[in-house]
């Protein structure tokens, strides 16, 4: 009898160990194809540039399996800034474009972008963005302080990403203006001394 118990025993042992062995096996395998999901996830949102990734975008992919406080995705951009200096990009673009698609939004962040780059104007943004002239700022958002008030969306701070990751689509663009907004004298400036580039949503964009 006492043969006849152990060997239950030991079956029982084996058994356990098997269900044991098998779980593991299925909790690495449940790891390692959530890792492959997010990584492909994170890849293509790399190659469509966007430069952060939230914690709400990745628990809408996928729920509640994995928290992640913030996610950045390393790359070259095509100047030199920090932190603080992309949330005045991404404030300005906001206050200037925020009703603007995507691209619209691109727009006005390469023109910010494009006068860091040229010598004809201040070489950072924040310099760019606050620069005034006999008194009057480049940008009216920043004159009247709606560039403080502004929320920026989620979608203008992919727009600025991409803008500071991808080509310029701007043509070189150093000016824009809103022919609604704009007075009769201040079309004139840019009609007589600009070269009109392209025009989109409610922007026109010089050089």
């Amino acid at each position: 009898m006492y043969k006849r118990y152990s060997c239950y025993f030991v079956v029982l042992y084996v058994m356990l160990t098997i269900v044991f062995i098998n779980a593991r096996l299925l909790m690495e395998m449940r790891e390692y194809s959530y890792r492959v999901q997010k990584e492909s996830v994170i890849e293509r949102i790399s190659e469509s540039s966007i430069n952060k990734v939230y914690e709400k975008t990745l628990e809408r992919i996928y729920g509640n399996e994995r928290t992640v406080e913030c996610l950045s995705i390393h790359r070259n951009y095509r100047i030199d800034l920090d932190e603080q200096e992309i949330e005045i990009l991404c404030r300005i673009v906001q206050a200037e474009a925020g009703g603007e698609d995507v691209m619209g939004k691109m727009l006005v962040a390469d023109v910010i972008i494009n006068r860091v780059e040229n010598p004809r104007f201040p070489n950072d943004v924040e310099s760019v963005v606050f620069q005034h002239v006999d008194g009057v700022y480049q940008f009216s958002p920043v004159g009247n302080g709606r560039i403080n008030d502004v929320i920026v969306t989620e979608e203008t701070r992919e727009a600025v990403y991409a803008a500071l990751l991808e080509e310029d689509i701007s043509d070189g663009a150093l000016y824009f203006v809103s022919r609604k907004y704009a007075d009769s004298d201040g079309l004139a400036w840019f009609e007589n001394n600009l070269t009109s580039i392209t025009q989109h949503g409610g922007h026109e964009f010089f050089r």
